[in-house]
């Protein structure tokens, strides 16, 4: 096995193949280099991608990677992720004592998954529904589509479920087992809650 290093190469007119070296070669490209397509070869390099800082960067934010075939299958390309923090607001609520902590989001296609923290101090009786508003992405539509999760930790007695009606950016608390929706009163005062859930959109 041989070593070979390239500092320049022209090629001949007439199309004219080019051959570096044997196989098992190293070819060594001087630091500083840059290996560029004009456009109009192929067989060598991805013409749509590129990469920044180590990481490869599609030239269209549509591209994707297919995993888990071979050939370009629809439902295995996977060209949308997304992470970052939401900003949910207590929707209907007569109070202002209200803390939200770490509220974060991860979009992978069209599945997100949310979760926080929240802490509820006094407030003045409030009947309202609870709801929890600032979904970072619209749930899927359709007529009667939910999705649902049980906080993970909660500090008042009632057991709750949190739903996700269709095409809107709310989560509602429901009691479980008997699905009667929640008001901030049933909630009750200094409690707290923490919730990861999960939601599809079209988004």
């Amino acid at each position: 096995m041989s070593t070979i290093e390239v500092n320049k190469i022209t090629p001949v007119s007439g199309g004219t193949t080019v051959q570096i070296g044997e196989s098992g070669d190293t070819i060594n490209i001087p630091s500083g280099a840059t290996i560029a397509n004009a456009g109009t070869a192929t067989g060598f390099g991805l013409t749509n991608w590129a990469e920044s800082s180590g990481n490869l960067l599609a030239t269209n934010a549509s591209y994707g990677i297919y995993l888990g075939v071979n050939s370009a299958t629809a439902a295995n390309l996977l060209n949308d992720y997304e992470e970052g923090t939401w900003s949910p607001a207590l929707s209907n609520f007569g109070g202002s004592n209200e803390n939200f902590i770490d509220p974060r989001y991860t979009k992978i296609g069209r599945l997100v998954t949310v979760s926080c923290q929240l802490q509820i101090g006094s407030f003045p009786s409030d009947g309202s529904s609870f709801a929890i508003s600032g979904l970072p992405f619209t749930v899927k539509s359709g007529s009667g589509t939910t999705y649902g999760t049980v906080p993970f930790r909660q500090t008042n007695t009632s057991t709750m479920g949190l739903t996700f009606g269709g095409n809107n950016t709310v989560i509602e608390m429901y009691a479980i087992p008997s699905g009667g929706q929640f008001n901030y009163n049933d909630f009750g005062q200094s409690k707290q809650m923490a919730f990861v859930a999960q939601y599809e959109t079209d988004s």
